[in-house]
C-alpha cells in the first residue's frame, strides 16, 4: 500500500488552503475582481462548504482520512462542480489505499476542470501504481496551470513533484532540467537547490553539487542539512581543512545538535584525530541526561571512539527498567555500539532483547537476522524472521522482511528459493524495492 501524506501546515496556511479549495464551492454566482493587475473570475464561498472543507483538512492533518472523506462529501453537497474538492477527496481515498474510489474522484475532478490539485492527484495515483515515468508525464500537464509571479508556492510544489517522479523513474538528467527550470522562476527555492545538489552528486558532478550547496547556504545560512552535506562532499574531494571548517560551522549553528556533533566527531575519528573527537564529545556533555536523547548521546560517544562510555550510558538507563519504547531505543543504540566494536554475537543478542511491543521491534529483528546471516547462522536468522509473524504491518517493512529472508536463503545456498520468494511478491508498493534487490 502506498500512502501519500498531505503537507503539514500551520493554521494560517491551512486557512489559506481551505480558501483556495472552496473558492469554487458556493453555487453559480460569479465574482470578477482585480488581483495583482489581473482580472480574474471566481465564485462566492458558501459558509457551509467552507466549514466542511476546513474540517476535512484538519482531519487530514491528523491522518483521519475516513472522516475527511465524509466532510468532503458534505462540502460537495453545496457545489457538486468543485474540481478541487474532488481532487482532495481522491487524495484521501488514496491515503486509505482505495484506488478505485480515488481514481473515480480524480477523474471527476479533471472532467470538471483541469486544476493543479487534480493533476497532482492523478500523478499520485500513477505513483501508487509504481508508474513514476507516467507520473512525471502527468505532472507536465500542471506546469501551464501555475506561474511564479502569483502562485510561487504552487509552482514550486508542481516542479518539485515532477522532479521527484523523474528521479524515481531513474531519469536524473530530466530531473535536473526540471529543477533548473524551477530555479529559473524561483531562484531562492531551497528544496530545488538541495535536490539539484543531490542529483548532481549522484551523477558524479561534484563541482556542480558543491555550487548548488553553496548557493543554498547563501539563501539560508542556517540550513543544517546543506552544511553537513557540503562537509561530506568536501571530505570526498579531499578538501579536509575546508570540510572540518564546514563541520565546525554546522555545529556552531546547530545550537548543540547531537547528531551534527556525532558526524563531526566521526570525521575527526576517521582522520586519526582521536583527542579532538573526544573533545567534541566532552564539549556536548551536560550535567543532566535526558533519557529520551540518550540514543543520540550514545551515538556521539560511539562516533568519538569512546565505545565503553557509550555502553556504560546504556546500561545505566536499562538498570532503571524503563518502559518498552525507551528500552527499545536504548537497546538498539547499545547493539549498534557493539556492532561497531566488532562484537556481532553480542550485538545480535541485544537486538533480540528489544521488547515485542517496542516500536523498534521489527527493525531489531531484521538487524539481528542480518548479523546472524553474516556469521553463517542461517537457521537462526530464518527463525528470527519467522517469529515476526504479523508484526511487520508497514508496507515498506514487509518488503524488508521479504528481502531479508531471500538474502538469508541465498547465504545458505538456496539462491533459487530466495529468487522465487522475491518473484512471488505482487504488492505494487514493494515492486521497485524488490526489483533492486533482484538486481543485486
Amino acid at each position: 500500500m502506498a500512502t501519500f501524506r498531505f503537507e503539514r501546515v500551520g493554521l494560517q496556511s491551512l486557512a489559506l488552503a481551505v480558501l483556495a479549495v472552496v473558492a469554487a464551492c458556493a453555487g453559480p454566482a460569479k465574482i470578477t475582481k482585480l488581483v495583482d493587475g489581473r482580472l480574474i473570475e471566481t465564485r462566492s464561498i458558501s459558509p457551509r462548504a467552507y466549514e466542511h472543507a476546513a474540517r476535512a483538512m484538519v482531519y487530514e492533518e491528523d491522518d483521519r482520512y475516513t472522516e475527511a472523506i465524509v466532510e468532503y462529501k458534505a462540502a460537495l453537497q453545496y457545489d457538486a462542480d468543485s474540481a478541487e474538492l474532488y481532487a482532495r477527496m481522491g487524495q484521501a481515498y488514496l491515503a486509505l489505499d482505495d484506488l478505485p474510489q480515488a481514481q473515480a474522484a480524480v477523474d471527476k475532478s479533471l472532467r470538471i476542470a483541469p486544476t493543479v490539485d487534480g493533476v497532482v492527484a492523478s500523478a499520485h495515483i500513477a505513483l501508487h501504481k509504481t508508474d513514476a515515468k507516467g507520473a512525471a508525464a502527468i505532472l507536465k500537464q500542471a506546469l501551464p496551470l501555475v506561474n511564479f509571479t502569483n502562485e510561487a508556492e504552487s509552482a514550486e510544489r508542481v516542479y518539485l513533484e515532477r522532479a521527484d517522479a523523474q528521479i524515481m523513474a531513474l531519469e536524473p538528467e530530466q530531473a535536473l532540467a526540471t529543477l533548473e527550470e524551477l530555479l529559473g522562476g524561483l531562484p531562492t527555492s531551497q528544496m530545488a537547490l538541495y535536490r539539484q545538489a543531490g542529483v548532481a552528486w549522484a551523477l558524479g558532478d561534484l563541482a556542480a553539487a558543491r555550487r548548488y550547496l553553496e548557493r543554498l547556504l547563501q539563501v539560508e545560512p542556517d540550513q543544517l542539512e546543506a552544511r553537513v552535506l557540503l562537509a561530506r562532499l568536501l571530505t570526498v574531494i579531499g578538501k579536509m581543512d575546508q570540510a572540518r571548517a564546514a563541520y565546525v560551522e554546522a555545529l556552531s549553528r546547530s545550537e548543540g545538535d547531537l547528531s551534527v556533533a556525532a558526524m563531526y566527531a566521526a570525521f575527526l575519528e576517521q582522520r586519526g584525530m582521536h583527542d579532538e573527537a573526544a573533545a567534541v564529545a566532552e564539549q556536548m556533555q551536560t550535567t543532566e541526561v535526558d533519557p529520551s536523547g540518550l540514543g543520540l548521546r550514545m551515538e556521539l560517544e560511539r562516533a568519538a571512539g569512546r565505545l565503553p562510555k557509550a555502553l556504560e550510558m546504556a546500561d545505566a538507563v536499562l538498570a532503571t527498567k524503563p518502559g518498552s519504547e525507551l528500552a527499545g531505543r536504548i537497546l538498539m543504540a547499545k547493539a549498534a555500539v557493539l556492532e561497531a566494536s566488532r562484537r556481532p554475537d553480542e550485538a545480535a543478542r541485544v537486538f533480540e532483547a528489544v521488547p515485542q511491543d517496542a516500536p523498534t521491534f521489527v527493525e531489531s529483528r531484521l538487524r539481528a537476522a542480518a548479523l546472524r546471516r553474516d556469521q553463517g547462522q542461517g537457521s537462526a536468522a530464518l527463525a528470527l524472521l519467522d517469529a515476526l509473524g504479523g508484526d511487520a504491518v508497514d508496507e515498506s517493512m514487509q518488503a524488508e522482511v521479504l528481502i531479508a529472508r531471500a538474502l538469508v536463503l541465498g547465504s545458505v545456498d538456496k539462491v533459487q528459493e530466495g529468487r522465487a520468494l522475491l518473484e512471488k511478491s505482487q504488492e505494487p508498493g514493494q515492486a521497485q524495492r524488490i526489483t533492486l534487490s533482484r538486481a543485486v
